[in-house]
């Protein structure tokens, strides 16, 4: 048995005297050395290599082989040394000596203080690297503690889904964003990578797709490398407050959770507001953050911090001209960047009309202003013509959803230019509105409803946004003959009742079918104002069929979804004070469980100057039809204003209702986009005419209108 194995043993170089004896001095090296840089042949063989250059011992003396050594992965192949090393960190002497620069700066005179400027940000970037490089040291902050609860709320749903961060082999929920690397550096303190994730998929997922303020592909792209040009920390902070609603519906129910998530919703937009009083300029991106922060302001039930974030964000993108095209303007803007643009423009648009519809004021832009179309650029739909950049590929499926995003918001672009141009002149007391006016209106809203494709007709082929786009629809046409309920069909022409009420039970179910196929804290809050509108119309039709019992139903939906937008139960309050207010013998018990759900807590009044008319109705005068080219194919001649895009007149920017909320820090900041107090409504010219029918010979007869 010993022979057998001493057969087998690797024999070992053969070594001179002098060497033997030169050995007995050195230390005999371990048996188990493991050596990191082995030859190529040894490697090949499995056999030990003494690495020696330029050729080893085992090639030379054993085997007989040719020795060459990888010096490309060498250095991958080196273990990392488990000691701590002897070398001193340099991130302590390189903080304070930064700090000691700063503090020079700012004792030296007026010459240094533009290079001031450009360094004001530092001092923050190294209190976040030093915050980073020891987290135990932080204060318990909500934004620093969120890693002691987040593991157990991510089980269901895929980490970075969006985020293309790297992933770690520990448990990701513990690790906070590094401020060395650039994904980390837009945070003020370390923040879990999976709560991000977790919330940069929920903004993405349940709330972009209703109102697109920014593009997703190049805010991410950005996000990553770490550039300014389509991402921000401000923006960063409003995406993640406003993203903490689904977040806290998501995991309801799991204890003391959904609290300390509205808590962590609180802190982001308190941040987003310090970053806001620390800003001097206007941008793309902060425009884009106080967009999505008045969003959030609505959703706690705050119309006028809405209204005020809102007012400041439309006439920022007025002072940069996002309304202009790129020919238009003196400043060069880069193609990508025009597109982006005009998407940000449309989306604070679109949001200002259904804003000021839910409200009951009128627009603060008229049609006539707007001189650019609506976004058209799309990278993957690009991509079916010439290839992409930098290898990216996108599968059919990716293509068609991305053409259906484009087509999505072109008709709601359509529409929302309805709204400002019918609807809002409702809410102008300089306006005489007749039934000629609203049978035109009402014809142009079919048209409208009449020219979409099938997939945005049919709401079960499209997503819960198709749904949504129906129920506004639907929302504005019971805005729109709300007046003119007690008028007799003889003469308007048509039943503003039966019609309002169909379009009031047409909300109700597709409210159901939203409930059946998706999760209610995945839904948008913006499905509240045609909830309102509906249930408001029932309110004074319960001797209807059904009426109580949709009635009854909306009510109790929005109290459920109240716990995510508190913005629900003030429309509930809102519905409680017309009823008291107009003697409506409503239901018994119809709501008192909302009085009891409300008992300790304060609920802000929304008003009922939605539900108010301040321009003249005239229907005494007898209707007219309205008259149009037969080449329009049932598209309408549109007003004179609306086609000269060459020509711009001035900004028809309307008045808020002087509040106290307008006296703020905010409006000293930014004193240009704010409206002089000292203006009154009455001085505002123009913008809110309906469009009335050019003259000519009719086509036919008066056609009944489609269901």
């Amino acid at each position: 048995m010993y022979d057998q194995h001493s057969s087998h043993r690797r024999l070992k170089p053969k070594r001179d005297s002098a060497d033997q004896g030169s050995s007995a001095v050195l230390e005999k090296p371990s048996r188990k050395r493991v050596t990191a840089s082995a030859c190529v042949a040894c490697r090949k063989r499995k056999s030990k290599c003494d690495s020696t250059k330029p050729a080893c011992s085992a090639c030379t003396s054993v085997y007989n082989t040719e020795c060459s050594y990888d010096t490309e992965s060498e250095p991958a192949r080196k273990a990392s040394s488990r000691r701590p090393s002897a070398r001193p960190d340099p991130f302590p002497s390189t903080i304070s000596g930064l700090r000691e620069i700063i503090c020079g700066l700012q004792a030296q005179p007026d010459a240094d203080t533009i290079l001031l400027n450009q360094l004001r940000n530092v001092q923050t970037r190294l209190e976040s690297l030093s915050a980073g490089s020891s987290t135990s040291e932080l204060p318990p902050t909500p934004t620093a503690s969120v890693a002691s609860f987040a593991p157990s709320s991510y089980h269901d749903t895929p980490p970075t889904q969006y985020l293309n961060v790297p992933q770690h082999g520990q448990d990701t929920a513990s690790f906070a964003f590094d401020s060395s690397q650039p994904c980390g550096s837009w945070f003020e303190k370390p923040i879990p990578h999976k709560l991000v994730s977790e919330l940069f998929s929920h903004y993405v997922l349940y709330h972009h797709p209703y109102f697109p303020i920014f593009s997703v592909q190049h805010f991410l792209g950005d996000f990553r490398s770490g550039d300014t040009q389509f991402c921000s920390s401000i923006l960063i902070y409003a995406i993640l407050s406003m993203a903490c609603n689904y977040w806290k519906g998501k995991i309801q129910g799991d204890h003391d959770k959904p609290a300390r998530a509205h808590e962590f919703g609180e802190t982001f937009a308190h941040t987003v507001q310090k970053k806001l009083f620390n800003t001097r300029e206007a941008s793309l991106t902060t425009i884009q953050a106080i967009s999505i922060l008045g969003m959030r302001q609505g959703s706690t039930g705050d119309l006028n911090g809405a209204y005020h974030w809102h007012g400041v964000a439309l006439r920022m993108a007025l002072s940069m001209n996002m309304h202009l095209e790129a020919d238009a303007q003196d400043v060069e803007i880069d193609p990508i960047e025009q597109e982006v643009r005009k998407l940000t423009f449309w989306g604070v648009y679109n949001l200002e009309m259904a804003l000021a519809i839910f409200a009951g004021k009128v627009s603060q832009i008229s049609n006539g202003s707007i001189g650019i179309p609506k976004p058209t650029y799309s990278e993957k739909r690009d991509s079916i013509i010439v290839p992409p950049l930098k290898g990216r590929t996108y599968s059919d499926a990716e293509l068609n959803r991305e053409i259906h995003y484009l087509r999505y918001v072109s008709h709601f672009c359509e529409l929302s230019k309805l709204v400002n141009e019918v609807n809002l002149s409702y809410y102008a007391p300089q306006n005489q509105i007749n039934i000629s006016d609203v049978y035109y209106a009402l014809q142009r809203y079919h048209s409208w409803e009449h020219d979409l494709p099938v997939e945005f007709q049919n709401t079960d082929l499209g997503g819960a946004e198709v749904s949504y786009l129906h129920m506004y629809y639907r929302q504005v046409l019971i805005q729109l003959l709300r007046p003119f309920l007690a008028c007799e069909p003889d003469k308007l022409g048509f039943s503003a009742k039966t019609i309002c009420l169909d379009r009031a039970t047409e909300i109700v179910r597709l409210w159901r079918g939203l409930k059946q196929q998706y999760k209610v804290w995945s839904l948008h809050m913006l499905v509240i104002p045609p909830l309102r509108d509906a249930a408001h119309l029932f309110l004074f039709q319960l001797h209807e069929p059904s009426a109580a019992a949709y009635l009854q139903e909306i009510i109790e939906d929005l109290r459920s979804f109240a716990f995510l937008h508190p913005l629900a139960s003030c429309v509930v309050s809102s519905l409680h004070e017309v009823a008291i207010k107009y003697h409506v013998d409503c239901p018994k018990g119809l709501f008192d469980r909302y009085l009891q759900d409300t008992r300790n807590i304060y609920v802000p009044s929304l008003g009922t100057s939605a539900f108010t008319v301040r321009a003249k109705i005239d229907i005494e005068t007898p209707a007219q039809h309205p008259h149009y080219h037969p080449q329009t194919q049932g598209q309408y001649q549109q007003h004179p204003a609306s086609q000269e895009m060459g020509q711009y007149g001035v900004f028809n920017l309307a008045m808020h209702h002087p509040t106290p909320t307008y006296s703020t820090a905010t409006e000293r900041e930014y004193p240009q986009y704010f409206p002089d107090h000292q203006m009154s409504g009455d001085v505002i010219q123009g913008g809110y005419q309906m469009m009335h029918p050019f003259s000519g010979q009719g086509p036919g007869p008066q056609q009944p209108p489609r269901p």
